[in-house]
């Protein structure tokens, strides 16, 4: 069988040195930058087996299913397993587009390879300049921005069809600092520092920003009673006897700290 691809990417670099601007400023031994950027990249392809609705089980004929299909109004069985097309909720047949057509025969209980991508973007970016004020006194400023967006497969986490993992915006970083020191004798040293610092962290639904459940037509879900797009998302349903369809396990989140 063919391996799971995996490709992983990581770069940056650094500059730095005396803060001087030809005709301008020139900070030679009083002034100093620093610019530092580093990036990662990883793209991977995850497989799994997954059981999905057939064609002819989807038009509600599951003549070719083991178990018989009793009626529940009357106890008595299907004819030829085959349900009317009046017995099928409009709701069923929605869910049923959801899932992709068996791309092989049923073998120990799959009918479907599914072949998922993974992403990682990671970049941060750190600047800094040191101003010399006197043989005394030092001052610095530094500000870091840190992004990551991620999608991940949920393969490792019992998810076995394709865009049912979980989208990360997490986390988005923001830091910023500055430093005054200061020398007031070989025994005394005062350093006056304050920063800031700012964590966005989001994990969304792979689908989400589409309230797929109010096109089914599905209540009773969180897109119901919390109308935001970051809620919104494929509903996640079990059928018996299929790969459960909808994102893994998780709610929503997004949260902002700042310290």
């Amino acid at each position: 069988s063919k391996k799971d691809s995996l490709r992983q990417n990581n770069f940056g670099g650094v500059v730095t040195g005396p803060l001087v601007i030809p005709k301008v400023y020139n900070g030679k031994n009083k002034t100093f930058f620093m610019f530092n950027y580093e990036g990662n990249r990883i793209r991977r392809t995850d497989t799994a087996l997954a059981r999905v609705p057939s064609l002819k089980e989807r038009a509600g004929d599951f003549s070719e299913t083991a178990r018989q299909l009793v009626d529940p109004l009357n106890g008595q069985p299907f004819p030829g397993n085959v349900l009317p097309a009046s017995r099928i909720n409009q709701i069923s047949r929605n869910i049923a587009t959801f899932y992709p057509e068996p791309n092989q025969p049923l073998l120990n209980g799959s009918n479907y390879t599914a072949n998922a991508k993974g992403v990682t973007n990671f970049d941060i970016y750190t600047g800094r300049v040191d101003y010399r004020i006197s043989d005394k006194q030092n001052v610095f400023g530094r500000f870091t921005w840190q992004d990551t967006y991620e999608i991940q497969t949920s393969f490792d986490q019992g998810a076995t069809l394709p865009r049912q993992g979980n989208t990360f915006f997490q986390p988005l970083g923001r830091n910023a600092a500055i430093s005054d020191t200061y020398v007031f004798g070989p025994r005394v040293v005062n350093e006056f520092r304050v920063g800031f610092n700012r964590l966005i962290g989001g994990i969304y639904d792979e689908t989400y920003g589409r309230d797929y459940a109010k096109e089914l037509g599905v209540t009773g879900v969180q897109s119901s009673f919390f109308p935001k797009p970051e809620r919104f998302g494929w509903p996640r349903a079990t059928v018996t006897g299929y790969s459960t369809i909808g994102s893994t396990g998780f709610s929503a989140q997004k949260r902002i700290d700042n310290t």
